[in-house]
């Protein structure tokens, strides 16, 4: 609030909430918080996965997510400890530079 001199509580406390809702900590079954917690096990799981990106679209209620990792069994581990948590997941193209898999997913929850 830099042109601000005064500031309530009230405002602070309802934009904070507004911004949560816009990211879905409003609601248990979709938005970006809700996606990302249900994701956090796969990422603890398989900690050779190293996200680079992750975007998530609104609309599609998608997160995508661009990541490196040792080897491609690396993404096939992520993807099925995301399937456990009942998300559906698309693994997309991989390539191999280097030392270096890099590759991407895009999660969405199931219907």
């Amino acid at each position: 609030f830099p042109k601000t001199k005064r500031v309530r509580l009230a405002t602070i406390m309802s934009q904070i909430k507004q911004k949560l809702f816009q990211l879905g900590a409003g609601n248990d079954s979709a938005g970006f918080l809700a996606l990302l917690d249900k994701v956090r096990p796969a990422f603890s799981s398989v900690p050779a996965l190293k996200p680079n990106s992750l975007k998530f679209d609104a609309k599609r209620n998608e997160l995508r997510i661009q990541a490196n990792a040792n080897n491609y069994q690396a993404f096939e581990q992520f993807k099925n400890a995301v399937e456990k948590q009942k998300l559906t997941v698309k693994q997309g193209a991989q390539n191999t530079q280097g030392d270096i898999v890099s590759g991407s997913f895009v999660i969405r929850g199931r219907s």
